[in-house]
């Protein structure tokens, strides 16, 4: 099972609610498979690094404006975005990988995100290629579409679509989200779902126990289809 949603809606909450919930009866297992916080340790360790080397480093060119640059190698901040982006689409397949070999095993899954290859740069799909990148990023940027095509091969047997408004979400989660950046995940949702009219849509903007009511009768649905 696939929860996607932006940020705000309460995916890991309720993911946290339903594997209480089906533990009660069922092997049960949460599975992460965003880019943020949730992920590899070793990925979360170099991203402090990486800030705190940002910190350190002189900028060049006049001003404040000018790049950051290493200073030995001449490594702008455009190679850590390509390594950062293959590094954490090589992090979503073991995790999605994993995934699929529990369900095998009789476990439910209940993954919080799925990675997506409809639009680049965006809800946890690859990243968005700079025109102007060095041949190494652009090299990375293959090799990171490439473990996405992998990936689009595994289809979860149950996707749910959470939707909700700007303002809930925002109540929900502050911080620094744009209303155009949330609108953007809603639309692609909705192409998501053009695409693909299995995937089923739960209101996350009623109150929690009530959208964890919603969430766990599609999953008992589907667990029954599959019997």
């Amino acid at each position: 099972m696939a929860l996607i949603g932006p940020d705000g809606v309460g995916k890991s909450s309720q993911t946290a609610r339903l594997i209480s919930l089906f533990r009660q009866n069922f092997k049960c297992t949460a599975i992460y498979l965003g880019s943020g916080d949730g992920g590899w340790k070793l990925r979360r360790m170099a991203k402090r690094l990486f800030r705190k080397w940002r910190g350190t480093v002189p900028r060049t060119g006049s001003g404040a404006k000018g790049p950051r640059v290493h200073k030995e190698y001449g490594t702008n901040h455009s190679v850590w975005t390509g390594l950062s982006g293959l590094v954490a689409a090589l992090e979503r397949y073991v995790s999605l990988r994993r995934a699929v070999r529990l369900a095998r095993s009789g476990s439910i899954v209940i993954c919080d995100r799925w990675p997506q290859n409809v639009l680049p740069g965006l809800f946890d799909g690859p990243l968005r290629l700079d025109p102007d990148a060095s041949w190494a990023v652009r090299l990375m940027s293959r090799v990171e579409r490439g473990v996405y095509r992998k990936m689009e091969k595994y289809k979860p047997n149950l996707t749910i679509h959470m939707v909700s408004d700007f303002d809930t979400s925002s109540a929900r989660k502050p911080g620094d989200r744009m209303r155009a950046d949330f609108d953007q995940r809603l639309a692609l949702m909705q192409e998501m779902r053009v695409l693909d009219p299995a995937i089923v849509t739960v209101d996350a903007s009623k109150r929690f126990d009530e959208v964890t009511g919603d969430l766990r009768s599609c999953i008992i649905r589907s667990l029954e289809a599959a019997i």
